[in-house]
């Protein structure tokens, strides 16, 4: 087929024809070249279109022709250099077969569902098949199938096996031994789900258990749901998350500072108690150490029994030898109250221990006036005096080091303590330790119906290990003291 090729211009292109003896001028825009000057033949060209060369047919090449000169080129302008003879170009055209392009195919194993092959190429340019690479034996197709097999021949009974939390089940069914098609029991071949009997882990709601924390008793678990067959521990009740220790362990005792009983010796009415931990993880036993290793012998308690007023041996007559007159009775006494009164013709029975009270004795009534012009007959005073010897009770008060606070002068806490009704501007204090002072406030305040007072303790050095100190107040300015604290300093938690 013949196609003529014509010389194309864009819309901006102007092309004139001039005669010219160099031949056919080209105008592009403003800018003439000569089709001479182009290296391109000057007249019009006719292509001829050829075919690709195959595996199995050769092909020809595209050449144009100058009807005009009887010219061949393999050029499409004809440009110099580009000329075929007509001797050369029967010859020239011929394209050589190409090689064949082919796929390899393994050697597949025919089963009863479908069939096999033997190993082979296949040109997917022709479609021929070959049995070597160099494709020089060609085979048939029919010669590389290997035709399927037979299930009849081939089926094997499998038994039904009962589903289990870790594995499927599956009903009694048929397999093809070669292929493993899958038949029923009635022998229609069928999919393995059609047989299958789907197992695995399955529970309920009343096979929930919440969470539960553990004590020092007992251990927690988290909150699970166990498997009706197996007993594994699963988050959800489809048993997707399986949880492999559902056990919190068992906590070890402890005892927190709120649970310290301090030692408490017993009175003449009631108990004491000896110093101990209650555990606050779940048992709430006794214990003689913060940590919890050793339980307390509660026997001990037996040591600590209210006493009676010792047996009734503490019950005497109480006397106040700094209110004699002209050296004999009466005598001021302690009320229940704990005050220092004179009754009109009484006189009680008192426990020396306690200073309770019991019976009455008729005697005179006397109120004298202490230098201070202050009634002693209705003081509050925290001591009571048997013959000459004065038995003072004192308050404890215990400050850990860690809540002391470090300033210039050393270190310092203070303490609030309740003053006995005839706190005067005389009282004083006798204090038992040097480098530690007692400043007194002259501030005495009510609350919850007592008399408070601040008192500002100043250690100039950071006490260490426990450390005890003693004060005795005088409060009324008549050289006997009233009161005693025992301020005790520890680093013991």
């Amino acid at each position: 087929m013949n196609i003529r090729v014509l010389k194309q211009t864009g819309l901006l292109v102007l092309v004139a024809l001039v005669s010219m003896s160099a031949g056919m001028a080209i105008m592009w825009g403003i800018h003439k070249v000569s089709a001479a000057e182009a290296g391109e033949h000057e007249h019009e060209l006719v292509a001829h279109v050829g075919t690709a060369a195959t595996c199995e047919t050769t092909g020809l090449r595209d050449y144009w022709e100058c009807p005009d000169c009887h010219l061949y080129f393999s050029d499409p302008k004809g440009i110099a250099g580009s000329e075929i003879t007509s001797d050369e170009l029967g010859t020239w055209r011929i394209l050589p077969k190409t090689n064949h392009k082919t796929f390899y195919h393994q050697y597949k194993n025919a089963t009863c569902a479908e069939d096999g092959n033997i190993a082979y190429y296949a040109c997917y340019s022709c479609g021929k098949e070959f049995t070597d690479k160099a494709c020089t034996h060609e085979v048939a197709h029919d010669k590389v199938i290997i035709k399927k097999k037979n299930h009849t021949a081939n089926k094997i009974a499998v038994t039904y096996k009962a589903p289990s939390c870790e594995e499927d089940g599956h009903y009694a069914h048929y397999k093809c031994r070669d292929c493993d098609q899958i038949f029923n029991e009635y022998g229609i071949a069928c999919n393995y789900q059609d047989v299958v009997i789907v197992g695995g882990h399955h529970s309920d709601a009343e096979h929930y258990e919440d969470f539960e924390a553990a004590t020092c008793e007992h251990e927690g678990h988290y909150a699970h749901y166990t498997c009706i067959d197996c007993d594994k521990c699963f988050e959800d009740v489809d048993c997707t998350k399986l949880i492999e220790n559902v056990t919190i362990a068992k906590k070890d005792h402890w005892a927190e500072p709120n649970t310290h009983i301090h030692e408490r010796q017993a009175t003449c009415t009631e108990d004491g108690t000896p110093e101990y931990w209650i555990c606050v993880r779940g048992c709430e036993q006794k214990f003689i150490d913060q940590k919890c290793t050793e339980l307390l012998d509660e026997s001990v308690f037996d040591n600590y029994k209210k006493t009676n007023h010792h047996d009734g041996e503490g019950w005497q007559f109480v006397y106040d030898p700094a209110y004699r007159i002209n050296d004999t009775a009466p005598y001021r006494y302690i009320n229940n109250e704990n005050k220092v009164v004179t009754v009109n013709n009484q006189y009680p029975e008192t426990c020396i221990y306690c200073h309770a009270h019991r019976g009455n004795q008729p005697i005179p009534s006397f109120a004298k006036l202490n230098s201070n012009n202050f009634n002693n007959n209705n003081v509050e005073v925290s001591y009571l005096t048997v013959g000459e010897e004065h038995i003072i009770d004192y308050e404890v008060f215990t400050i850990h080091t860690s809540t002391l606070i470090n300033n210039e002068n050393g270190y310092s806490a203070t303490i609030v303590i309740e003053v006995p009704a005839d706190y005067s501007e005389f009282s004083n204090y006798q204090q038992t330790q040097e480098g530690v002072v007692v400043d007194m406030s002259n501030v005495v305040y009510s609350k919850s119906g007592k008399k408070m007072m601040n008192l500002n303790v100043h250690f100039d050095t950071l006490p260490e290990n426990e450390t005890s100190l003693i004060w005795e107040f005088d409060w009324d300015g008549d050289g006997i003291n009233e009161q005693k604290i025992k301020v005790v300093v520890t680093t013991n938690i």
